[in-house]
């Protein structure tokens, strides 16, 4: 049976729409009409072919979840306020909080400064600590589990493949369930879970929210397991004073990680004010995640601190996006004071330069960068000079905006948009680096599709990685993203994402962007 909008659930909730969508069910905003309040419920959908017996494993695996959950009274868990059956399925009836996941603040704002990881690390560690103080284990601790109530409020969710002493096992002989970069060494190689573990997965996710990727990033989640179990993490480069709990929280050995108590003490000796971060580790461009056509500022976007619970996937968490849908500090037009005007008529052009399906074909010179003069710009558009020393050419009217070293420029009227990213310390091989950050990433996009990764003969080195995936509110969206070298000193991204219905008609405007990009001297 399919449930719809509208559709009452025990004769008592009504559905007003669906909110999230996972391996395990569908999390729908709904309205209690007996109290006059609003809930979020989980859906359970049952996969096809599922036999009795396995369909009454995953009855006790949703009951057991609301059990661990509602057995929880505390301020970062979720509270759980009813389960009930209906078309011969278990629903789970949840407050609904404001909130974001950690995993969308890092998506949509980028990484964040040590002292803010440290302050959300407290609140979950203390609902760490209330679960196990009543032996209750996680077991899937990661950053699309945290959720950052508007309220400051961060809660732990999902329970869904908690243990409880006690409780049969019911994820089958030998299996691993959770997200392999969030796993810990022991579970990795076998071993039963622990309370270790749970610490060592909270340290995972601060080394996510403050260096903007995993501590493993590797080709799928097989490689990423054996990392786990065999290799340190890498090196943080953007914690700093975070830095000593997240060596003692992702120490291989579990007799040797520090216990909560110590993470506690450490957490909150993280000085308020630190020293900014040095650049990005890598040339990435922005994470192929596209803001909804019509951005909404975080602070008011709401979303049921239950929208995660459903999603069970075994994938590595996506890093590395900014200022998404949030009005930045340094916003501007293209025809701002920073911008120098072309010879050609001014405003918006009604249609776009004319189109092409195949790459720019500009070759800067490969033995030094660009000289001092910029390439023309064409009519309609105007030059934009950064702060940081690089210029490109944009349509007249657009909108430029910055967060720290990310530079958006957007459509005033559409969804189209163009986003900078830069880095002093490029990689060498951008087709290795797009294909690993591939393999990390995919999980995570919604509807995901490789068209290609290619070299293309631009500047020192540079590869486009070309895709097709689903945004937030169903539109087909069509990118494609340059990562190129410059100097040995000097990388830059340029991630142009628009509706899949206008890719043949603005392709066309990314050969602009490319052929008129100038990087600093």
């Amino acid at each position: 049976m399919t449930t719809q909008q509208g559709h009452f659930i025990a004769e008592r909730y009504r559905l007003l729409e669906s909110l999230g969508r996972g391996g395990m069910g569908v999390v729908w905003h709904a309205r209690d009409e007996m109290l006059g309040r609003d809930v979020a419920i989980k859906e359970v959908l049952l996969p096809l072919g599922l036999t009795a017996e396995e369909q009454q494993i995953l009855f006790q695996r949703t009951l057991r979840e609301a059990r661990a959950t509602a057995r929880l009274n505390h301020p970062n868990v979720v509270t759980v306020w009813d389960v009930v059956e209906e078309d011969g399925r278990p629903w789970i009836v949840m407050e609904l909080v404001r909130s974001r996941s950690l995993m969308q603040v890092l998506q949509e704002d980028g990484a964040l400064p040590p002292r803010e990881v440290a302050e959300l690390g407290l609140q979950v560690l203390a609902a760490l600590t209330a679960a196990h103080s009543v032996g209750i284990l996680h077991r899937d601790v990661k950053p699309s589990n945290v959720l950052l109530g508007e309220d400051g409020r961060v809660v732990l969710t999902d329970f869904g493949i908690a243990t409880l002493e006690g409780d049969a096992a019911l994820t089958g002989s030998g299996t691993i369930v959770g997200s392999p970069a969030y796993i810990a060494p022991e579970r990795a190689r076998g071993h039963a879970a622990g309370p270790e573990s749970d610490l060592w997965a909270l340290g995972a996710t601060l080394y996510t929210a403050v260096e903007g990727r995993p501590p493993y990033v590797r080709e799928g989640p097989v490689a990423t397991l054996i990392a786990v179990a065999t290799q340190d993490p890498d090196p943080p480069e953007l914690a700093g004073p975070l830095t000593p709990v997240l060596d003692g929280l992702l120490r291989r050995d579990p007799s040797q990680r520090i216990s909560a108590d110590e993470a506690r003490k450490l957490l909150s000796d993280v000085p308020r004010h630190t020293p900014a971060p040095p650049p990005a580790r890598t040339p990435e461009p922005p994470h192929p995640t596209e803001p909804r056509s019509q951005p909404t500022s975080p602070a008011r976007r709401y979303v049921p601190l239950a929208v995660v619970i459903a999603l069970l996937l075994v994938t590595a968490v996506a890093f590395l996006v900014r200022d998404v849908g949030r009005p930045a500090d340094d916003d501007q037009t293209a025809r701002g004071a920073t911008a120098t005007p072309s010879a050609g008529p001014t405003g918006t052009p009604s249609q776009p330069p004319s189109s092409s399906a195949a790459p720019p074909t500009r070759t800067p010179p490969t033995s030094a960068p660009p000289t001092a003069t910029a390439p023309a710009v064409p009519a309609g558009f105007t030059r934009y000079r950064d702060r940081t020393g690089f210029s490109v050419a944009i349509p007249n009217g657009w909108r430029v905006s910055r967060r720290e070293h990310y530079v958006y420029v957007r459509e005033p009227d559409g969804s189209r948009f163009l986003l900078i990213d830069q880095t002093t310390r490029p990689k060498s091989d951008p087709v290795a680096d797009w294909t690993q950050q591939e393999a990390a990433r995919r999980d995570d996009i919604r509807d995901y599709r490789r068209i290609r990764i290619y070299a293309v003969d631009y500047y020192r080195a540079a590869a486009d990685w070309e895709f097709t995936h689903t945004a937030d509110d169903g539109t087909p969206l069509h990118v494609v993203s340059r990562g190129f070298v410059t100097s040995p000193t000097q990388a830059y991204g340029l991630y142009w994402s628009t509706p899949e219905s206008q890719w043949q008609s603005s392709r066309r405007y990314f050969d602009v962007f490319a052929d008129t990009f100038t990087p600093r001297p």
